[in-house]
């Protein structure tokens, strides 16, 4: 998938990994439109946490879209007071509100979507559980149905 999308996206798609002892311990990919940057992706091994691999990876992807004479570093979406907005705000992002349409066919208000919603985390704690090939398995038959 990512072979594909680095192709698609020829100079504007860069793949960017940390290696610990030659092992890769976190990546992201990145891709370009004119003088503005995203992150569709970015990950790190549970086990390497401890070494803070993604500091040193936005520190690297930030360091490159300046470089490029990149203006706009769009850290992607987070849920407020989420863990993944805690460690966007300390490297300065600045949140900007997304607005959602709904067509609310048989509610008054639209559903709470956000990960931290009591909806999700028993799913989301279970999932966190499953062997890394069976994750990898049924992932793709499911993430149709996520939000």
């Amino acid at each position: 998938f990512f072979g594909a999308v680095l192709k698609a996206g020829g100079a504007s798609a860069h793949l960017h990994v940390v290696r610990h002892k030659g092992r890769p311990v976190a990546a992201s990919m990145t891709i370009a439109h004119r003088d503005r940057v995203e992150v569709p992706w970015a990950s790190a091994l549970r086990e390497a946490r401890s070494m803070n691999p993604n500091m040193l990876l936005y520190w690297h992807m930030l360091r490159e879209v300046i470089a490029r004479g990149g203006r706009v570093f769009d850290f992607g979406r987070s849920t407020p007071g989420e863990g993944t907005f805690h460690f966007k705000k300390q490297w300065k992002a600045e949140p900007v509100p997304l607005h959602w349409e709904y067509a609310l066919v048989s509610r008054d208000a639209p559903p709470d979507q956000s990960p931290g919603s009591g909806r999700f985390a028993m799913a989301i704690e279970l999932w966190k559980k499953l062997p890394v090939p069976v994750a990898n398995a049924i992932g793709p038959l499911i993430i149709g149905n996520i939000p």
